[in-house]
């Protein structure tokens, strides 16, 4: 949440967490809980923390909440930073994303978008 605090954006941001550290955020588990509606989801660093299972369930309660998902994106099989961050290749469960952005973050990783 911190990372666009600081951002001038005309939308309304509302951000979630299983596990919230700050009072402006509300807790709510991807995998089981439907978020509000929304125009986009914006899932930044998350995925890549699930197994296939949980990744599959959270991307239906995304569908049920938004047409559009901007997620972090790595390309390919790669060595994994630990077992509990994979570099996660959305293109297995979404296709092809139509844009996406260097993150910053590393080299390879970028945020992409796709249509549910």
């Amino acid at each position: 949440m911190f990372w666009c605090a600081g951002m001038r954006w005309p939308v309304e941001y509302r951000p979630f967490d299983l596990i919230p550290r700050s009072l402006l955020v509300t807790r709510l588990d991807i995998t089981s809980e439907t978020m509000p509606a929304a125009d986009l989801i914006l899932c930044r660093m998350v995925l890549n923390h699930l197994d296939a299972p949980r990744v599959t369930m959270a991307l239906e309660r995304f569908r049920a909440s938004a047409p559009c998902l901007a997620a972090t994106q790595f390309d390919g099989p790669q060595p994994q930073r630990s077992p509990q961050f994979k570099r996660l290749d959305l293109r297995d469960w979404l296709g092809e994303p139509f844009d996406e952005t260097p993150d910053g973050t590393e080299g390879d990783c970028r945020l992409a978008l796709w249509r549910l």
